[in-house]
This record gives structure tokens, C-alpha cells and sequence, in this order.
């Protein structure tokens, strides 16, 4: 199971960066919520080995801002569907993901 955005152009990745640097508690407090960082302990792919240029090197979550895409992911079984309470369980992990995915939406629908 897999959400966020992947591969977005450089002047959105730009804004989503600049949005998480002006609105850091709000994303932390999504990405470090106990059950979402259970599911979806790693925040992002094609992490960059430095800071992104013109964002300050002393932020003080810098994996938050070194993703060159921001997904998150979480393996999950071939037969969780057809098991009792499968369905329930997915259910629950799109909850888990929604405010992420929320706090991307924001900040693309405010992109202009």
C-alpha cells in the first residue's frame, strides 16, 4: 500500500518543500503520529544526500526536506483481503494515511 506524491516537477517539489519549513509542527505531527510511523516508517524516496539548495541547513528535520518524492509505503500481504478482517485492516491504514496525503493536497490545490 502506497500513497504521497510521486515524482513531482521541481517547482511543486520547491513548494511542497517550502510549505513543510513554514507549516513544520502540522507535518510532524502527521509523519511522527505513533501508528502512521508504525506503518510508514520511511518518509519519501530519492532522498537527496544534502540539503536541497536555498533551504536552511540548520532545519532541524532535514530528512523531511531531502525527498525528491513524497511517498510513503507499507508491504502488505497478498491474502490480507481475502481474511476476515482484511478489509477493516486496509481500512484503517488509508485512515492512518489521509492526513498525509490531506497536507499534500493542500499545498498542491494552493501551488499556483
Amino acid at each position: 500500500m502506497a500513497g504521497g506524491s510521486w515524482c513531482p516537477t521541481p517547482e511543486l517539489l520547491r513548494h511542497l518543500r517550502e510549505a513543510i519549513v513554514y507549516d513544520t509542527d502540522r507535518f510532524c505531527s502527521i509523519v511522527d503520529e505513533p501508528r502512521f510511523h508504525e506503518l510508514f516508517p520511511v518518509v519519501g524516496e530519492a532522498m537527496l544526500k544534502t540539503m536541497p539548495k536555498g533551504f536552511p541547513s540548520d532545519f532541524p528535520r532535514p530528512e523531511l526536506l531531502r525527498p525528491r518524492a513524497y511517498t510513503v509505503y507499507s508491504p502488505i500481504a497478498d491474502t490480507l483481503v481475502g481474511q476476515p478482517d482484511g478489509m477493516d485492516r486496509l481500512t484503517e491504514m488509508f485512515r492512518t494515511m489521509h492526513p498525509f496525503n490531506a497536507f499534500l493536497n493542500e499545498v498542491f490545490d494552493d501551488y499556483e
